[in-house]
């Protein structure tokens, strides 16, 4: 333990933390942009920018916190490593260290207080949602799957991690399984908002695996006799399929980040 090895393996652990939290962040201001403010919110090459934000700012807190609460002290010939940044008995961060609170702890608790703001206000747009087309039963069963949904992707799961530290055996390890449960299904659930219910992610990939053949579509001069018009949507039709692509762009309007938010559709209001 402490050694160069479980240095860096806690500061990577750390690292890969944060971006986490990071994203955890950009994943509620993405649905806030999609279920709620909606128009006036496009932000130019908004995925680069979230990518060098979220894997960028947190590089420098394993570094601050290793450099700055680490020191040798030298007894005659003896040299020994002090360290608050790494804990005794496990390659991670020393529980209860000023590096653990401040570099891990707070980014945490601030991750957690943006998302339940978001959470809450994207929750009322779940609520006030209606479907004619759907008995109120069902309705309020899509509302709760959709808030589930809400709730796992934004990671509000870490809530129950702040109140690990409980001194109570039995509570705490109740606590450790939800825990677990919670955050272990982030990443499916991920997938499965963003891939499995997005048509366009999903049709893109069936295309790439030669799994779904490529609908080919044909434009007739006749059937268009504005020329420029005709022109400039065979332009946009057959430019790279890219799946990720802003098309707000192309298309000049106003990016309301709807592929960010996939499970939203037509068919049954915000969910």
């Amino acid at each position: 333990l402490k050694s160069n090895a479980c240095v860096a393996y806690a500061a990577i652990q750390h690292y890969l933390w944060l971006v986490v939290f990071a994203w955890m962040i950009v994943e509620g201001v993405l649905m806030y942009l999609s279920l709620v403010q909606v128009f006036g919110s496009h932000i130019s090459k908004y995925m680069l920018k979230f990518n060098l934000i979220c894997w960028g700012v947190p590089v420098i807190f394993p570094i601050i916190g290793y450099f700055a609460f680490t020191k040798t002290v030298s007894v005659g010939d003896v040299s020994v490593v002090q360290s608050d940044y790494i804990a005794d008995s496990m390659c991670f961060l020393k529980p209860g260290g000023v590096p653990f609170l401040v570099f891990f702890f707070v980014p945490l608790l601030i991750a957690l207080l943006v998302n339940v703001v978001f959470f809450v206000m994207v929750l009322k747009v779940i609520s006030d949602s209606k479907n004619v087309n759907v008995t109120e039963a069902e309705l309020i069963m899509r509302q709760i799957k959709a808030a589930v949904g809400v709730m796992a992707l934004l990671g509000t799961g870490w809530l129950v991690g702040v109140f690990l530290a409980l001194p109570e055996p039995n509570i705490q390890i109740g606590l450790q399984y939800l825990f677990i449960l919670l955050n272990a299904s982030q990443g499916i659930c991920v997938f499965i908002f963003y891939v499995v219910l997005n048509e366009q992610v999903r049709s893109h990939w069936l295309t790439y695996f030669g799994i779904r053949t490529p609908t080919a579509t044909s434009h007739s001069a006749s059937a268009a006799p504005n020329t420029k018009a005709t022109s400039a949507a065979n332009t946009v039709n057959i430019r790279s399929e890219n799946v990720y692509e802003n098309a707000a762009v192309a298309k000049d309007i106003d990016h309301t980040y709807d592929t960010a938010f996939p499970a939203k559709s037509d068919e049954h209001g915000n969910i």
